[in-house]
């Protein structure tokens, strides 16, 4: 009987270990998200904020690609290329802050984001693209500019 409950309380300590909310906080000014962030922290933050420097491509690709437990992403005091945000396209995560500097949302860029409940999108947003939120059946809420 003991050798059961022993079992059972390891079993939920470790379900409990590996739900664990990871918050990281990066600055991409002088370095590549890739370049910051740990094999262990890779595979385990579950809450990135970007909070200064300009977000690429190849940032995006690497957190699609690298990042499976990132639920939510602020870029708020961030930058993205040319202001256009693009690529996020089947992304898992459920939150996200887009860049102040953001200026339009492109074609597809959240398309199919099953799991995204929220979406932040900032006042210097002028344009949405073709199915830039199109099929987010999760999405909650939607915080626009005045």
């Amino acid at each position: 009987m003991k050798k059961l409950l022993l079992t059972f309380v390891f079993a939920i300590i470790c379900i409990l270990t590996m739900q664990a909310q990871v918050i990281k906080t990066v600055d991409v000014t002088n370095a590549r998200l890739s370049d910051q962030l740990t094999p262990a922290e890779q595979s385990t933050v579950t809450d990135l904020t970007i909070t200064a420097g300009e977000i690429t491509a190849d940032d995006i690709k690497f957190m699609k690609e690298n990042m499976p437990a990132l639920a939510s992403l602020d870029m708020k005091t961030a930058s993205t290329t040319d202001n256009v945000v693009v690529g996020f396209r089947d992304f898992v995560f459920k939150k996200v802050v887009l860049p102040d500097t953001t200026q339009s949302l492109g074609e597809v860029a959240f398309f199919c984001c099953y799991n995204l409940t929220s979406l932040t999108i900032p006042e210097g947003v002028k344009s949405l693209g073709n199915q830039s939120i199109s099929s987010c059946i999760s999405l909650e809420s939607i915080v626009l500019p005045n």
